[in-house]
């Protein structure tokens, strides 16, 4: 199940939804339930993306995890990820 990449069922079918990027190659949303958070990133290209996005200011991103450990870098809230083909991400915190 999704408890084996840090996600609970929760945070991804209730609470709060936001669309942070919506692009023909891309797709990001953020779940709040509670406390907690968890983004979503599609790369819906045929080959590797770096992903650029901004979080918004009320999401700490301190103890931001990747449950599929990808590869991702902070530089205040814009966080850039690299994801292969047709994959996606799903990195977990708590606000």
């Amino acid at each position: 199940g999704w408890a084996a990449v840090g996600v609970g069922t929760d945070e991804l079918s209730y609470g709060d939804f936001y669309p942070l990027q919506v692009t023909e190659k891309t797709y990001i949303f953020l779940r709040k339930y509670f406390d907690e958070i968890c983004i979503v990133v599609f790369n819906k290209d045929n080959k590797e993306t770096n992903i650029e996005f901004v979080l918004p200011d009320w999401v700490s991103s301190k103890g931001l995890k990747a449950g599929f450990g990808n590869n991702f870098k902070l530089e205040g809230k814009k966080l850039t990820i690299t994801l292969q083909p047709w994959s996606f991400e799903i990195l977990t915190s708590f606000i």
